[in-house]
Formats: structure tokens, C-alpha cells, sequence
């Protein structure tokens, strides 16, 4: 009897997943086109939209989401000040035409573990998209970021960032399950507003290896992502007489998971790992609360996704 019911109870367990997978292929499949595909962390080109659809810009799509981010110093500093937080976000997608796509998003102001006088930190980020296949576009993305004050009273200024490149991304498997992705590009960042103007320039590069299960209601996606510095220029305020910036190679890693709901809901999990610099040389690092220094994070995400028909012009 015992050895009946546990068989059952797994028999509805399998049915209500099978149902629900059967469910979101259909709510999705409103384009007919319907795959594997990438991720995007942090501020990466890609878009985890396309973990499940396999064109570079969905016509008609559009989401809307929010996060809350947990982030950690990787290292500890006794000169200068490296908050643990707690941050929300806010995020949307949305496609213009049937080959571009625009995205943006803001970060409010963290929860700190610290008492701390120092100005609110926000950050904002907006990002278009034009397809030039199926499965590659080219982007271009602008961010800006509210300086940290990492030691002392200082100058309080953004930090600006612009980047451009392109993305694809290419199925490894007969039946597109799972997709490896790219990105090349180049990034140009400077600080406005504060003591001094460090700035650099960086040559971009990223790898990513997505896919799906349970008809698609499950993706998971890994990959890193490197910024290599080209050149550089300006003094890091933070330190004391204000050495020349020395930027280093920055990597981030990650993976993710999420689940798609039929509803059009989406719940995501990231881990993040970040290195920039080294904390013991503070002018390796940048002022920025996000991928400027070491740091530890974890995502937990909500969205909510449709597709609309575009007027035809």
C-alpha cells in the first residue's frame, strides 16, 4: 500500500510538470520560434530572453522584471571602506521594430551592513539592440554609476560608461537544447564630477554556454566575462597623493538558473563572481559599487514577459 502511494504521488509530481512545460511552450510559442539560446549578467549583451527563443530580436516581445542583489567584498581592506549590500532593481525589455530592441533599467539606492554617512549610490543602464541575423546583433550600451567614497570624504560624481559590439550565439545539439553564445566589443569609462578624472578604455570578450530542460520550463546558462584594459589615464582620488590609475583584467563568472512559468512569469537565481584588481593596491580598482573591485553576489529575479503585434508600417 505504502510502496502504491509513494508511485502515485510521483506519477502526479511528473504529470504537473509535464503540464506545465506543455503550458509554457505554448504561451511562448506565439512567435513560432521557440529554443535555447544565452544570459545576460550584470550588463552583458545578451539576453536571457533568448534562452528560449532563437532570434537575436523577438518582434512584439517585451518583459518587465525586478531583482534584489546580494553583494560581498571578496577581500577585506583596513584603508578603505567595501560595503556588503542588499540592492533592488528594476528592468524592462522591449522591441521597437522586427530587428531592434531597447532595454534599460535602475538600481536604488543599497541597504548597507555599515552605518555610513556617505551619499545614496545609484545606478541606470540603457541599451539598444539591431539584428543583423537570426542569431547575432550588434549593441550598444550606456551606463552610469554613482561614485563610492572609499576613503574619506571626497568629491561625490558619476562614473559613465559606453560600450558597443557584437553578440551571437550558435546551437550545439540537433535539437537546440543547448547553445554556446559569444561577445567581442569595446568599453570606454571615465569619472565626471569628482577630484580627479581617471578613465580607461577596455577591449571586451565573453563566453557563455546555455540550455533547457523539461520542454523548456527549466534554462540554466554559464559563462565569463573579461575586460581587458587598453589604456588609461587619470589619478585614483581614493589613494592618498593620488597615484595614475593602474586598471587590471577583470573577469566575472557566473550561472544561472530560472524557471518559466506558463503564466509569463519567470523566477531566476544567478551567482556571480567578480575580480578586478587587488584591494592591498587600491589604484588597481575603480570607485564603483558594481565591478569595481572583488566582490561576491547572488540574484534572485521576478519577471513578466508577453508578445504584441507590431503595426506593420
Amino acid at each position: 500500500m505504502q510502496h502504491r502511494s509513494i508511485v502515485l504521488v510521483h506519477s502526479l509530481v511528473l504529470s504537473l510538470l509535464a503540464g506545465l512545460a506543455v503550458s509554457s511552450s505554448q504561451a511562448l510559442a506565439q512567435s513560432n520560434t521557440f529554443e535555447a539560446g544565452s544570459i545576460v549578467v550584470q550588463n552583458a549583451p545578451t539576453s536571457d530572453r533568448e534562452l528560449l527563443v532563437n532570434q537575436a530580436v523577438l518582434p512584439g516581445y517585451w518583459d518587465l522584471g525586478t531583482s534584489m542583489r546580494f553583494s560581498s567584498p571578496s577581500t577585506s581592506s583596513s584603508s578603505l571602506d567595501l560595503p556588503s549590500i542588499v540592492r533592488m532593481g528594476v528592468n524592462g525589455r522591449v522591441s521597437l521594430t522586427d530587428n531592434l530592441e531597447l532595454s534599460g533599467g535602475f538600481a536604488l539606492p543599497p541597504k548597507r551592513q555599515e552605518v555610513s554617512e556617505d551619499p545614496q549610490l545609484f545606478d541606470g543602464v540603457l541599451m539598444g539592440r539591431m539584428a543583423i541575423s537570426r542569431m547575432q546583433s550588434l549593441y550598444a550600451v550606456g551606463m552610469t554609476k554613482r561614485l563610492m567614497q572609499l576613503a574619506g570624504p571626497t568629491d561625490d560624481g558619476l562614473w559613465a560608461d559606453l560600450a558597443v559590439g557584437w553578440n551571437g550565439q550558435s546551437f550545439m545539439d540537433e535539437d537546440k537544447h543547448i547553445a554556446f553564445s559569444w561577445h567581442l566589443g569595446a568599453n570606454g569609462g571615465r569619472a565626471f564630477y569628482a577630484a580627479e578624472a581617471p578613465w580607461l578604455a577596455e577591449a571586451v570578450a565573453g563566453v557563455g554556454l546555455g540550455g533547457t530542460a523539461l520542454e523548456h520550463l527549466i534554462g540554466f546558462t554559464t559563462g565569463a566575462d573579461f575586460h581587458f584594459p587598453v589604456l588609461s589615464g587619470g589619478g585614483a582620488y581614493w589613494v592618498p597623493e593620488a597615484p595614475t590609475i593602474n586598471p587590471q583584467t577583470r573577469a566575472d563568472l557566473y550561472a544561472r538558473m530560472e524557471v518559466n512559468l506558463a503564466t509569463g512569469w519567470k523566477i531566476s537565481g544567478s551567482v556571480i563572481l567578480g575580480d578586478r584588481g587587488q584591494v592591498e593596491n587600491p589604484e588597481t580598482i575603480l570607485p564603483i559599487l558594481e565591478g569595481g573591485y572583488d566582490q561576491r553576489t547572488f540574484v534572485i529575479g521576478f519577471s513578466y514577459r508577453g508578445v504584441r503585434k507590431l503595426a506593420k508600417i
